[in-house]
């Protein structure tokens, strides 16, 4: 894929579930206090999943077809919250499933205010995650970036803090509009969940997908955002992060300049720096990673998911 070109993957090639007749309460309900959830007429056509499968590092878009608005709607997976937000076709919500989550089957739950007759409505589905097998990649780098020095591991401890900040960021407000792209032309040397072994040494998964491109190739927004931390980092180098709405963040590192600031609101396809060596690398690459509610997913998935078509008006 081309950067700043957009899927339009079929989606007869995507997961679709129809949502089941609901079943239960979210934990959080307490009984005594509220009315008793109130089942729908036709529970099975208020909601659809879309993913491209139900595997660790996958985006699983929740759309919600009942006449509800999207700030009634609470959501619920893996103990995880999710918010839904309106779009032309009704709300919406996207959950993300971790690298370290339970295979098997998930409980997904929706809660409803102000449902039939007034009562709230409570849905749940059962959502079957599958394995998914990732390589090993072996990497040699400079030794300072496996055994760190005093120095190093307080910086490390002092970047993790602004990273972790930077993840948990869940902006009610959604800054993507249409599809999202890849930020660079360049193929991928390193994919996402890949096992990395650093100087022989095991550290962990990838997290990101690599991708090939020469020094000052051009790094375009995967989609509109509002810059949230820039900065040169231990491992990352020069970075930059993005927050798109609703808990969706994407970074953008090793790069040799950036060219955004903290504050900046940037549309998809904009530059926001060129593609480098620094931090942690073997080589000019764009590590391009995701996080979504603070769980990791393969920015692909994103990419490969037809958005235009799924938050259209049918």
């Amino acid at each position: 894929m081309i950067a700043g070109q957009k899927s339009r993957t079929a989606l007869a090639g995507i997961v679709a579930l129809a949502l089941l007749a609901p079943v239960g309460a979210l934990p959080t309900v307490e009984p005594a206090a509220e009315p008793a959830p109130e089942t729908a007429a036709e529970p099975a056509s208020l909601a659809r999943f879309e993913a491209r499968q139900f595997a660790p590092g996958e985006v699983v878009v929740v759309r919600w077809n009942g006449p509800q608005p999207a700030g009634s709607l609470e959501g619920r997976f893996l103990g995880r919250e999710f918010r839904f937000f309106e779009t032309n076709a009704g709300a919406a919500g996207m959950i993300g499933i971790d690298l370290d989550d339970p295979l098997g089957p998930a409980t997904l739950a929706i809660h409803c205010e102000n449902g039939a007759g007034g009562k709230d409505l409570v849905f749940t589905k059962k959502l079957a995650i599958v394995d998914k097998e990732f390589p090993t990649q072996e990497l040699t780098v400079e030794s300072k970036y496996v055994e760190l020095s005093p120095e190093n591991q307080k910086r490390t401890k002092e970047e993790g803090v602004l990273i972790r900040k930077a993840f948990v960021r869940n902006t009610p407000h959604r800054y993507f509009r249409e599809g999202f792209q890849s930020p660079v032309p360049g193929a991928q040397s390193g994919r996402f969940g890949e096992r990395r072994v650093f100087n022989g040494v095991p550290k962990s998964p990838h997290t990101g997908a690599d991708l090939r491109a020469q020094t000052g190739t051009p790094v375009l927004a995967t989609a509109e955002g509002v810059v949230i931390e820039t900065g040169d980092f231990f491992y990352l180098g020069n970075v930059v992060f993005l927050d798109h709405g609703y808990g969706l963040i994407s970074y953008y590192a090793h790069l040799s300049e950036i060219l955004v600031s903290e504050g900046d609101i940037v549309s998809g396809g904009q530059i926001l720096g060129k593609v480098g060596a620094t931090g942690r690398v073997t080589g000019p690459h764009l590590h391009w990673g995701v996080k979504l509610r603070d769980t990791r997913v393969d920015p692909f998935a994103l990419v490969e998911l037809d958005f235009d078509a799924l938050l259209a008006a049918p």
